[in-house]
């Protein structure tokens, strides 16, 4: 059983893997193309937009989903069940943003917000048809199809958004195109389901499943509000083009927690939860997956932290300069959020939801805190203060975590010792030869002279110290 999971888990993260490649150079450059064709404020309002979009997959569904994933054996009657669930609250939500999309545009003192928060509300409509058929392939762990059919649907968003961008649609070729991303996404899916697609008016098979997804439902809203309470009052009290700012830097930091950390954590909650029970093979597993996030995602936020200034200005243009500070502050929340990830697999797989629930709580009253008392002093003296919230409620997660897993404070140092050692070794380098003023004048070259010393050194070091770890990635590549 457990060479299997394995097995399968590797698939997953493999395929995984190159989907998010593929989606994020989809996405980046779609995101360069309206960050050079719009308005530093227009695109602050596609960030106000996503914070209505990331709603739909918070909101939707109570944590049915991940309760769906979690429970090893599932009653036929369900199936109708959820369907139904989905399709009523879809309608139940889209009809909320129509009535609240006034008031809101308005709390936000952007009224002409009006027409792009009901267009956004048609997505409800869309996940509810979309979410019951990806579930079922998330458990019976197909993610290389999954993973197939998500580049298909990134890749008309992408041809789309830049296609009515070029014709002055402003926002709203974001917003269209990001619907009919969902559209083909969910006609792709449902052809795929494992089980018809039927409704029923007998919703009680679902009554065992709130209790787990309630916690669910409960930490996903809090983590929610806490993402985007900040870029709500950025908004509110510094104006459109400040938020536009943190935005564009939230964005890049977000690559490798949404589309390393996070996806990870998408394939290893079924393969963990299978292992729940066997702690030996739970631990394996789960030390694998840490050792193995912290090697792809510490450099990259170090790297971008001390690349910071000559990306924004060679990718973004020189419009964004005031963004470099807020992205390399942020580069440290990027690594404290990827980590939580780790965190929160062992809360959901050992059934555990409502720890995170409450940390999650903790946290949001803390930030309010932080975001009262500083946010009008201006987005770089606000963001230390975020950082150091988020610090101590990750710390306290992480200690929940161990107890929970049964991994000691010991064995976790000795799993992440390579990846932060490699990382500190390349970082050092760098700061000694800007300090000796060592690099190239030309912001291409010393872009490219940072990138190309800090994998070698990386590379090498993390070699040295795991002589096996070049053999074992390249095995990892041939599983099929």
């Amino acid at each position: 059983m457990m060479q299997d999971i394995q097995k399968q888990a590797a698939i997953g993260v493999k395929w995984q893997g190159i989907v998010e490649i593929a989606t994020r150079i989809l996405q980046l450059t779609t995101t360069i193309v309206l960050a050079r064709l719009l308005l530093t404020a227009e695109f602050g309002l596609i960030n106000i937009a996503m914070i209505f979009v990331q709603l739909a997959f918070v909101l939707f569904d109570f944590g049915l989903s991940s309760a769906l994933i979690q429970k090893k054996e599932i009653d036929s009657r369900v199936w109708p069940a959820a369907a139904t669930f989905y399709l009523i609250l879809g309608l139940l939500f889209f009809l909320l943003m129509q009535v609240l999309a006034r008031p809101l545009a308005g709390w936000l003192n952007q009224p002409d917000f009006v027409t792009a928060l009901r267009l956004l509300s048609f997505i409800f409509i869309i996940y509810a048809f979309s979410a019951l058929p990806q579930v079922q392939l998330i458990r019976a762990m197909r993610f290389t199809e999954l993973a197939g059919l998500q580049i298909i649907a990134t890749i008309f968003y992408a041809v789309l958004t830049i296609l009515l961008a070029f014709f002055g649609w402003g926002i709203y070729s974001f917003l269209t195109g990001l619907l009919a991303e969902q559209v083909v996404l969910t006609l792709l899916v449902t052809r795929r389901s494992a089980v018809p697609f039927s409704f029923t008016r007998q919703l009680g098979a679902l009554k065992t499943f709130f209790g787990y997804g309630g916690s669910i439902q409960g930490s996903r809203l809090t983590g929610y509000f806490n993402l985007n309470l900040p870029n709500i009052l950025i908004g509110k009290y510094l104006g459109a083009t400040a938020l536009g700012y943190y935005a564009l830097a939230y964005q890049v930091i977000e690559f490798p927690v949404q589309r390393i950390s996070k996806n990870i954590l998408k394939v290893m909650f079924p393969a963990l939860s299978k292992l729940q029970e066997n702690n030996e093979e739970y631990l394996h597993l789960y030390r694998n997956t840490l050792y193995y996030i912290l090697l792809l995602v510490t450099p990259l936020f170090a790297g971008l932290m001390i690349t910071a200034p000559d990306l924004v200005l060679l990718i973004y243009g020189s419009k964004w300069l005031p963004a470099v500070l807020i992205l390399q502050m942020l580069t440290g929340i990027g690594l404290l959020r990827s980590l939580w990830t780790m965190c929160s697999v062992v809360f959901l797989s050992k059934a555990r939801p409502h720890w995170e629930f409450i940390l999650n709580i903790i946290y949001g009253l803390a930030l309010g805190l932080v975001l009262y008392l500083f946010v009008r002093q201006g987005v770089e003296k606000l963001v230390p203060y975020m950082i150091m919230v988020f610090a101590v409620i990750w710390i306290a997660g992480q200690v929940l975590a161990l107890r929970l897993s049964g991994l000691s404070f010991l064995d976790w140092i000795k799993t992440i010792r390579i990846p932060m050692g490699a990382t500190a070794a390349f970082m050092a380098v760098h700061y000694l030869l800007l300090f000796r003023q060592g690099y190239p004048d030309t912001p291409l070259f010393r872009l490219l002279q940072m990138i190309l010393q800090s994998m070698l050194i990386y590379a090498g070091v993390v070699y040295l110290a795991d002589r096996s770890i070049f053999s074992r990635l390249i095995r990892f590549l041939k599983v099929s």
